[in-house]
């Protein structure tokens, strides 16, 4: 449950024999934004774990991973051929 803003979170699956419990968590999109305490429930009602998490608008989270421009793809693959032709152009000249 989100104390800040009361939201029932139903659906969690039981915890596996390491006692690991992974879930994914829908926020509706008219969310308030900011600090909001999760709190985490036994079966019987009892507080499991409380949690800090931060609401933040659609579309400001960072991206992961990197996007490389194809200019810059090119260029390395460029300088790249361009080495490998000076070391076949060196080992060339050594063996004449």
């Amino acid at each position: 449950m989100l104390n800040s803003q009361p939201l029932t979170i139903t659906g969690i699956p039981a915890a596996d024999a390491r006692g690991a419990v992974t879930f994914r968590v829908t926020v509706p999109a008219d969310f308030a934004t900011g600090a909001h305490t999760l709190v985490i429930t036994r079966a019987d009602g009892s507080t499991l774990a409380r949690l800090g998490v931060q609401v933040v608008p659609a579309g400001s989270l960072a991206r992961t991973g990197a996007e490389m421009s194809w200019a810059l793809g090119l260029g390395a693959f460029g300088l790249i051929a361009a080495g490998a032709g000076l070391v076949a152009l060196r080992r060339r000249s050594r063996s004449v």
